[in-house]
């Protein structure tokens, strides 16, 4: 039974039913909805008569297999995302589901955390649906975050609109929960290869000592003694847009392959997919601590495109705000919270150190607890309330408005350590070691 504060509906997919409780025990966990099916069939007829945000589906069925679904869903169902999951993992898979209309791709066995992850990221695709509007950046596609509506958007704004008509390579760059990969395809669905794949390569999720065969692809040897070139995800990318996220974690032998490739010849080609690339660190401390190679770096950073955090432009925090209202409202079914100034004048003040990824994270809890009504001050988590007033933060100490702070994330996120530390911007063992202390 779904929880009354279900988020998201997920349709599962498998034939062993094994796989579809421990997807269904995972995800209901975190408060998803679920549907699940055995099979192709029985999962089309639960999409003729049920509004369903996600389909996970495994690739290998006995009747009909998920690419089928894949097919169907983009075909009848377009609002509907996918991601596929499968133990025959290989590159060539990945192509066919992600150019088929797979927004994921997911190789059994996986973890907890991988699976919770790559359902946000392909949910993260529907919830930016009818963002193009409020970011003043759009196209039929609308595949765009929120950005807001400042000065200083305007200008990234342009830079994006700029950066749709060449075809150099892009380097974004801004904080953790900016909206880097969201810039970079809105850039891709405003260029002339829109209709061409968008392929998303995560740096730091793939072992380094694979990342290259990943890819640029290898070459198998047959116990025959012939051997069979193994594509990776540059030729899934061809013709559209590669993005490398956290580019500074690109293992060292595909960084100097990348070098070449854009430097070369065959980096002009018509088919050769445009190279864009994202890191959260500052590019002097790129190069010298994270180990990105002057020749690469030379070679992106020309053309660079900051996203500024939530702090330097506060008159975007009420637009996003809202934004994230009505999208939690039409996800949800509540009725839409009026919120009341000294609540809006403390999600103001606040710095959003997560950025519009923490805006999302609270206003859909305030939307769940107001129950259609008022959002007061009184309903904002702990350490939000303290921001009301700008004098409020005088004279307290550092130690004492981070421990607030970080009893309010926890609060908010109902004791989820694991949300906590992402929206905290730290890893799990960093946010021990504070609740210790």
């Amino acid at each position: 039974m779904a929880s009354p504060d279900a988020k998201e509906t997920i349709l599962i997919v498998d034939n062993a039913p094994d796989t579809l409780e421990v997807l269904r025990r995972n995800l209901v966990l975190e408060g998803y909805r679920i549907l699940a099916a055995s099979g192709v069939a029985a999962a089309l007829e639960i999409l003729k008569t049920t509004a369903v945000d996600l389909v996970i589906t495994d690739l290998k069925m006995p009747d009909a297999s998920g690419m089928e679904l894949v097919h169907a869903v983009r075909r009848d169902f377009k609002e509907t995302e996918i991601m596929m999951i499968t133990g025959y993992a290989t590159v060539e898979g990945a192509v066919q589901a992600v150019k088929a209309g797979a927004q994921e791709f997911l190789a059994k066995p996986f973890t907890e955390e991988e699976l919770l992850g790559a359902v946000r990221r392909a949910l993260g695709q529907s919830q930016d649906h009818e963002a193009a509007s409020a970011a003043g950046f759009s196209d039929e596609r609308g595949q765009f975050g929120c950005m807001g509506e400042s000065e200083a958007m305007r200008a990234v704004l342009n830079s994006m609109a700029l950066a749709a008509k060449i075809t150099s390579p892009i380097l974004i760059t801004g904080e953790r929960g900016t909206g880097k990969e969201l810039a970079a395809r809105a850039i891709h669905y405003q260029s002339p290869r829109a209709e061409q794949p968008f392929v998303v390569v995560r740096c730091g999720f793939i072992p380094g000592e694979r990342l290259d065969a990943e890819v640029f692809g290898s070459t198998m040897e047959r116990a025959s003694g012939d051997s069979q070139e193994r594509q990776g995800y540059f030729h899934l990318a061809a013709g559209g847009t590669i993005f490398f996220k956290e580019v500074g974690e690109l293992a060292k032998p595909a960084q100097a392959r990348l070098e070449r490739l854009l430097g070369s010849e065959e980096g002009s080609r018509g088919l050769f997919p445009r190279v864009m690339a994202s890191t959260s660190k500052k590019l002097g401390t790129l190069r010298e601590d994270y180990g990105l190679s002057a020749g690469l770096l030379a070679k992106l950073s020309p053309h660079e495109i900051r996203i500024p955090p939530l702090r330097e432009r506060a008159e975007d925090v009420a637009p996003i705000v809202h934004f994230f209202l009505k999208k939690a409202v039409q996800k949800g079914g509540y009725s839409l919270p009026a919120i009341a100034d000294p609540a809006m004048e403390a999600l103001k003040n606040y710095s959003w150190p997560g950025n519009a990824r923490e805006v999302q994270t609270i206003v859909e809890l305030l939307v769940k607890s107001s129950g259609g009504g008022v959002i007061e001050l009184s309903s904002l988590p702990p350490a939000l309330r303290l921001f009301a007033s700008g004098e409020s933060q005088a004279r307290r100490p550092l130690a004492q408005m981070e421990a607030d702070y970080i009893r309010g994330v926890l609060a908010s996120v109902n004791n989820n350590k694991t949300l906590a530390a992402r929206i905290l911007c730290i890893n799990r063992k960093t946010l021990r070691e504070k609740l210790r202390k």
